[in-house]
């Protein structure tokens, strides 16, 4: 039973270089737990002193919402945004509607509830751009309406990898440059100021899932935001669908059911392309690539620093395959695809990805529109694809025993490096 003491009180607002917002709070009970020793901070790429605090308040509870409602926690607060205090209601219905079988708890109080404005003759618009597939099919989407960019660092780069978020600043600011629309980096530790090995233990009684996943990262990177919007008047915020209505019981946090219903100020966001499967989005990649005349970097990849992609990970192998499926040159949009590197993707997805339930679909997507093309089919490159079944992979038998026996190598190489053997 949750008592009393699991309450976070936030007690003052830092500006640190006219740019960085630091929090100060003191909690007890489930929160020390929960909560690492980092502040958590926001960080952006213009001043911040005359934003209100009722503003500023926004990416913190966004990431630590979630936290409360699971747990049955209780969060204070001297102020905040009405647009954004009126919307949370619906926002717990979302998380509750997704997660029929958890109990949440609503338990919030803020001392002032302040209306804010930010009209503008013109409706300005962003979207929230990591360069991915489903990022760059929502800027191409949307493309004539001259979106701002707006990308995160501390999400899929992390905050140590500076070589990486100076490759990704710099790539991002050329695709701006090119289009003539502004641009925009925030940074923060939304993913290391919480417990994540603790959240995920106590997820783990509920989900097959880890917290990042299931529960924080679509709010959590929405609320950043806020301060963003205050500033450049935004109306519209677009983030790209992760997933598609067309897959059945697919649980993730950013869902159209919370980030539809996000609102500050007067900005609503748009949870983009629901309607599109990961293949629909990448072939609208290519047909605008094919009309721009240029092939986008896709930076899909989460295995490597520095921004770039490996091309033999899972997600870098599907999407290189979207792509061979959408009959285009995946070394065209940032990797490197040969004889060789494909010899590894067979061998990985035969014996060593997780092909979980969501990839199945994607992968039984790139199958089937390759089964349609009979050049693709005859090619000796990519006939396996139109063999395999990859709904079977993870019961395959000797895929069983070749992980049994690569764990038993990998305990048998820690123990010689350690001198035990």
């Amino acid at each position: 039973m949750i008592e009393e003491q699991d309450v976070l009180r936030v007690k003052n607002i830092f500006v640190e270089n006219n740019n960085k917002i630091i929090f100060d709070y003191e909690y007890s009970g489930i929160w020390k737990k929960i909560l690492s020793e980092q502040s958590f901070f926001v960080e952006y790429d213009f001043d911040v002193r005359k934003i209100p605090n009722s503003i500023k308040i926004i990416p913190l509870l966004s990431n630590i919402l979630p936290i409360a409602w699971y747990f049955g926690a209780k969060i204070e607060v001297s102020e905040i945004d009405k647009s954004f205090w009126n919307c949370l209601k619906d926002i717990f219905d979302g998380y509750q509607q997704m997660y029929p079988n958890i109990s949440f708890k609503f338990d919030i109080i803020a001392q002032k509830v302040i209306e804010n404005k930010n009209s503008s003759k013109e409706t300005n618009k962003a979207t929230l751009f990591s360069g991915g597939v489903d990022s760059f099919s929502t800027l191409l989407a949307h493309i004539e309406e001259k979106p701002s960019l707006i990308t995160i660092l501390g999400a899929d780069i992390s905050l140590n990898d500076i070589d990486g978020q100076e490759n990704v600043k710099k790539y991002v600011q050329k695709i701006a440059n090119k289009y003539c629309f502004k641009s925009f980096f925030i940074k923060s530790n939304l993913k290391s100021f919480i417990n994540n090995i603790e959240l995920d233990k106590e997820l783990s009684t509920h989900l097959n899932d880890d917290w990042w996943h299931a529960f924080q990262h679509g709010l959590g990177i929405i609320g950043l935001n806020a301060v963003l919007a205050y500033k450049e008047k935004l109306q519209i915020i677009y983030i790209a669908s992760s997933h598609s209505y067309k897959e059945k019981n697919v649980q993730c946090a950013s869902d159209p059911r919370i980030d539809n219903k996000i609102k500050f100020l007067n900005c609503s966001v748009i949870h983009d392309q629901y309607d599109y499967t990961r293949q629909d989005k990448i072939n609208l990649i290519v047909n605008k690539s094919r009309k721009y005349n240029e092939k986008p970097f896709l930076r899909v990849c989460w295995k490597t620093n520095g921004g770039i992609n490996c091309s033999i990970c899972e997600k870098c192998a599907r999407t290189i395959y979207g792509i061979i499926a959408a009959k285009d040159n995946p070394n065209l949009y940032g990797f490197v695809f040969n004889r060789k590197t494909n010899k590894k993707i067979i061998r990985y997805i035969k014996y060593k990805f997780d092909i979980s339930d969501s990839k199945i679909m994607f992968w039984n997507e790139i199958q089937k529109k390759i089964r349609e093309d009979n050049t693709l089919c005859n090619d000796k490159m990519y006939r396996w694809i139109n063999n395999i079944e990859f709904d079977k992979i993870q019961t395959n038998k000797i895929r069983k025993i070749r992980k049994k026996i690569g764990a038993l190598l990998h305990k048998l190489g820690r123990k010689y490096k350690s001198g035990k053997i």
